[in-house]
Formats: C-alpha cells, structure tokens, sequence
C-alpha cells in the first residue's frame, strides 16, 4: 500500500503541477497597471491609541462567516437528518445551511493551501482562514482620528488616483446589501457591467499594539491575477488604498508556526473580558473557551470601502438599501453570458443553485496559482476527500491523507 501511495503521489506532482503553473500563466494581465498606494505614519501615537479604545469598546467581534449583510439568501438548505449541511461549503446558522458570502475566498485558500503552500486537513484549514471582525457606522465613522485619515493631503491623493477619471452614467445597483459578495464579484469578473460599476476605493490600515508582526504580511497583483505580486508587512500604523474589487489582494499567515484553535464551521466570538483592557477569550457556541489572547497578540485591521461620485449632488442621492436590482437579473445575464462561453451547453439546464454558484465562482473569479516558490506542489491534497463525493474516491484519499498529512 505505501508503495501504490508513492506512486500516486508522485503522479500528482509530475501530472498536476505542470497543469496548475500552465493555468496560473494563462490568468489575466491588465493592459495598464492599476494604482496603489502604500501609507506610512497614518496617525499620530494619541489618536492610534484612541481607536484601539475603539476596538475594546466592540466588546464582541463575530467570525467572517457571520458577515450576511445582503437581504437575498440565494442558497437555504435544510440539515441532513443527522444534523449537519450536506455540502463542504455550507455553514448552519440558525439552523439552516447557507453558502458564505466570501466562499470563493475560502475555497481557493483551502485547495491551493495559499501563497505559503500549505499541506492540511480541510478542517485544519477552516480553522486557519477565521477573522474576527465587526461593523462600525454612525458616529463611530464621525471620530476626529478617521477624519484626519480621510482628509489627509495623502489619502486624498492615493483615492482620487484611484477613483480615476472615469464615472459611470448610471449604477447598476447591486451592493453588498442586496447580493451575497461571491455574486457581486462574479458580476465583475465577468465584465457585463463594466460600464455601470461605480469606481471605488479599499483602504486597509493596521491598529495592533506590536509595530512589527509574525507573518500576516500583505499582498497585491495590481497588474491582474496573472500578473506579479507586491508584498509588504503589515506594521503597525501602516495602510494601503487600492480598488479592492479590481485587484486581487490579501494577507499572509498571521503566525505561521502557531496551530489555529479548533473553530471549525461552527458560530465563534471573541469576546474582551470584563473588566480588562487587554485579554480577549474565544468562545465557541457551547460557550466553551478555546483561548484567551492578550491584545497585543492581536493583528488589528481597519478596513474600509468608499465609492467614487462625481459631485456631491450625485453622493447625496446614492443610497445603497433602496436599490431595486434583482438577483434573478444578474443571474440570468450570467447564465446567458455562460452559454456564450460555452461553459454551459445552449440545451443544458442551469444547475441547482449552490452548483451553478460554485460555476459563477470558478468561471468569473480568478485567484493567483502562486505559491511554486513556496510548495514543491502547488495543491493542498490533503483536502481531497472533502473534494468529492464519490465513497470509493473518497476512501482512497483518506488512506493518502493519513499517510501524508
């Protein structure tokens, strides 16, 4: 047996690599390179120091997965009699099982093993892709040191670069209120409404105590997925701007020789103890304690989104929640645009829906195949038994899994 396993896992590196790096080379390049900017000095020591009183004040910080701001849930399904989701992808919340809006993040994370190449279990890697973050509006966005931010000589420069010349006639209306983020980005990835996507802005700047971090460094392609990375560590009172939407962009292990807590798909928080400024404990849904952090083991990150107007009359009439674009709208339109590819036959019926979005997601969205520098093989196969369904497969992944990983 240890002989048939060698044999297949050298098959995979002679056979699948060569495929991989063939398929990285063929992902897009930008005509024209996209601006980014790269901030130093953000803010004076007092006012850093003020807006980490602004995290401690969120007193609970949920996982990404609970991040659903859009009013359309296109894929509900029920548990498996046994009380699970019947799909590697779906996470129960609530007691039903619904897609993540950023799964196409994950799903390429957990495949390739990301920039680091890593080798690790499925669950392993659900653990290792969990943030913890939480939702600032009102007053909060009014605080005099997000001011200074946004009205700095240099920020001001870095978004109207970005923003560019370019404003559309009409917005489609599609936001992150009223469509799940993996459609949004499918919406852009194919083009069909180039010509009425606002422009916009990503900022991302860092609040941890420590000035210097392990690992969780930041990348970006500004010449498009096919084209080189940009690296930079993510040191504290530091921050980019780029378009977010335009540019694949992303971060590093964060403590790359550290073993993620056992999270899992399930609801956990981070929550600041009472009464301490600084020690944070991971709760699981059970309330169980998965740890306890203090803040300065924290990689703290602000993260913001702006959308580009013309004029002040044109901003004041945008309201993102009274958009009436319907999902079926984009969903038809990619479906036709589909067939035109000739990824979906002119007789074949759109699949169900978590199929046809898992399609969009594969088609549309176009991640980096990077890390050959990294990883003798550019696949994470330790996650090959929660890549199929077929038991015989699956078996024979398990016996590699167990030997390999």
């Amino acid at each position: 047996m240890g002989t048939v396993i060698n044999v297949t896992l050298l098959f995979l590196a002679v056979f699948l690599s060569p495929a991989l790096w063939i398929r990285y080379r063929t992902l897009p390049v930008f005509e024209q390179t996209e601006p980014w900017f790269h901030l130093s000095n953000v803010w004076t020591e007092s006012e850093l120091d003020s807006l980490q009183d602004l995290v401690r004040s969120q007193k609970v910080l949920k996982t990404a997965a609970e991040d659903f701001t859009n009013a359309v849930v296109l894929i509900d399904q029920p548990l498996t009699p046994e009380g699970l989701c019947p799909h590697r992808f779906l996470v129960e919340r609530n007691g039903r099982c619904v897609f993540p809006s950023r799964v196409d993040m994950a799903s390429h994370y957990m495949f390739t093993g990301g920039r680091y190449g890593a080798k690790e279990k499925f669950t392993q890697m659900v653990n290792n892709i969990q943030t913890f973050q939480n939702h600032i509006f009102g007053d909060d966005l009014k605080r005099p040191e997000l001011k200074s931010l946004f009205e700095s000589k240099d920020y001001l420069h870095a978004a109207k670069t970005v923003c560019g010349p370019n404003y559309p006639v009409i917005d489609h209306g599609a936001n992150r209120f009223n469509l799940p983020q993996w459609l949004l980005l499918a919406m852009a990835g194919s083009g069909l409404w180039a010509d009425q996507a606002m422009p916009q802005v990503q900022g991302v700047a860092y609040l941890h105590l420590n000035e210097t971090i392990n690992g969780g460094s930041f990348f970006l392609y500004p010449d498009g997925p096919g084209g080189p990375v940009t690296s930079f560590p993510s040191n504290a009172n530091t921050g980019s701007v780029l378009d977010g939407i335009k540019v694949i962009h992303g971060v590093n292990r964060f403590m790359p020789g550290r073993v993620a807590p056992n999270i899992g798909k399930r609801v956990a928080k981070l929550v600041l103890d009472e009464g301490s400024q600084d020690t944070w404990t991971l709760v699981n849904e059970d309330q169980e304690v998965l740890g306890k952090y203090n803040m300065n083991e924290l990689r703290i990150t602000l993260v913001w989104r702006s959308l580009c107007f013309e004029s002040e009359e044109q901003r004041s009439q945008w309201n993102p929640k009274s958009s009436t674009f319907a999902a079926e709208d984009a969903l038809q339109a990619l479906e036709k645009d589909l067939r035109k590819r000739n990824v979906l036959a002119q007789d074949q019926a759109r699949p169900e829906m978590l199929d046809f979005a898992l399609m969009l997601i594969k088609e549309y969205i176009k991640y980096p195949i990077d890390n050959f520098e990294n990883a003798w093989f550019p696949l994470n196969y330790c996650v090959l038994p929660n890549a199929t369904t077929n038991k015989f497969l699956k078996n024979i992944f398990e016996m590699f899994v167990q030997a390999f990983c």
